[in-house]
């Protein structure tokens, strides 16, 4: 028997639902029009490992991240898009927590999900 991935991301006593907030948008009349999408997320959650801490700028370690396993895709800075498009990086909100996603691992090919590290924002 083969073990799946994707059977523990979509678990439900391990995965949990979250929003991804996407924000892009294009310049229009000479400035630029943001649009932010809410996308509803399910996947398993856990703080950051420390190892993984390490390749998070000093400054934002002190607030903390957390590891998102999900088949929904996340995109960090200026990532060119599957549609074409880039924008800033995605916000995770979990449990009235926003996170940035800070680095992605695209494993579509090994078993079809992501694995999103996200630094929590200031004041959130």
């Amino acid at each position: 028997m083969a073990f799946e991935l994707q059977d523990v991301v979509n678990d439900p006593d391990l995965a949990e639902s979250w929003t991804i907030k996407r924000n892009s948008g294009q310049f229009a009349a000479g400035s630029w029009q943001s649009t932010v999408v809410d996308i509803p997320a399910w996947g398993v959650t856990t703080v950051d490992e420390a190892t993984l801490i390490e390749m998070i700028p000093e400054a934002d370690r002190v607030h903390g991240a957390r590891i998102f396993i999900s088949e929904s895709r996340m995109y960090v800075t200026s990532e060119e898009r599957r549609d074409g498009t880039s924008g800033t990086s995605d916000v995770l909100m979990w449990h009235g927590q926003k996170h940035r996603v800070h680095s992605v691992g695209d494993y579509s090919n090994r078993g079809g999900f992501y694995y999103a590290v996200a630094v929590r924002m200031q004041g959130s």
